[in-house]
């Protein structure tokens, strides 16, 4: 009677490790870092309203975006840079600001004084 105990306990242990389900900001979260790969190559810098809009279909509500960047931004996978009511998401926040790079993503006419001042 233990042995056959003992085997429900492992195998039940066993079952609750494969199949245990992430939270959701997680599951977001790696959703999100999956679809930034498609742009890591050509852009730098992506607007956060452009992730809303054309994102993975799990963060295209504001609430779940911001709890799967927050947790991307708390593991150093992406910096976060504000300026005024535009917020720009840094596919590389270990390398030094670029603002010629962020003037090339992000649009000419978004760029300005401020954004050069808050970036450096």
């Amino acid at each position: 009677v233990s042995l056959a105990i003992s085997i429900c306990f492992y195998c039940s242990d066993n079952f609750s490790k494969l199949f245990k389900v992430l939270p959701e900001d997680v599951r977001d979260a790696e959703q999100l870092r999956l679809w930034f790969r498609n742009f890591s190559f050509s852009l730098r810098y992506i607007k956060k309203n452009k992730i809303l809009q054309r994102g993975p279909a799990c963060v295209r509500k504001k609430n779940r975006l911001e709890a799967a960047l927050s947790l991307l931004e708390v593991s150093g996978a992406l910096g976060v840079i504000t300026c005024g009511r535009i917020t720009c998401i840094d596919l590389y926040p270990a390398l030094p600001p670029d603002v010629n790079k962020l003037y090339f993503d992000i649009g000419s006419n978004l760029v300005d004084g401020n954004i050069y001042k808050s970036i450096l």
